[in-house]
């Protein structure tokens, strides 16, 4: 009786695990097919019984910013990174929320703190470029412009971004030259940049 009532106890944890797996996988399924109600409820419903999962949580929260409801999205992450400090992606989705609401040097301190976790980030780096020209601190967007495209020179959003810095700074030979190599590279932002500042 005492072993059977064990093997049912197994069987039952075993089917809520399968459960779960699978309202996770639909989840994830849902948010690339852009059906976010549904995808939360999928990603909510696992949570229940596995409050601590990271993944989830995660996904969770940028479903939340999909369907723009930032606050329960930044709960979210804020959890994420209370779980997991070393969380990249949490840290620059808070990053990319502060920076949605015009929170330029809050979002500089999570793309930062991304950065000293994987130095070799250039996205991150990137997103401090951009955060640190709404600030108008040319220097440092240059220096971290500079660096994501030493990592990645295939990025044209940083060549783009280190162009508008170029041209704040009025140093159009350098900023002309970052418009093309980003419109050489399929940028769509990079023809609009070239009628205004180079022809």
């Amino acid at each position: 009786m005492k072993y059977s009532f064990l093997f049912l106890s197994l069987i039952t944890i075993a089917s809520l695990s399968s459960c779960s797996s699978e309202e996770v996988s639909e989840g994830d399924r849902l948010f690339h097919a852009g059906q976010y109600d549904e995808a939360l409820k999928a990603y909510s419903d696992f949570l229940e019984y596995n409050t601590r999962n990271v993944p989830t949580l995660y996904n969770r929260g940028r479903t939340y910013e999909e369907l723009g409801q930032l606050d329960k999205a930044r709960e979210d992450f804020l959890l994420v990174l209370k779980l997991d400090p070393e969380h990249i992606d949490g840290h620059l989705s808070l990053g990319n929320i502060a920076y949605r609401e015009k929170q330029y040097a809050e979002a500089v301190d999570y793309y930062k703190s991304a950065a000293k976790l994987q130095d070799r980030n250039a996205t991150a780096f990137y997103l401090v470029g951009r955060a640190y020209t709404k600030l108008g601190k040319l220097e440092e967007a240059l220096k971290a412009y500079n660096s994501s495209i030493s990592l990645d020179k295939g990025n044209s959003s940083a060549y783009l971004g280190r162009g508008v810095v170029y041209a704040n700074m009025n140093r159009m030979g350098k900023a002309c030259t970052d418009f093309r190599a980003a419109k050489n590279m399929g940028n769509d932002g990079a023809a609009a940049a070239i009628a205004q500042y180079c022809e």
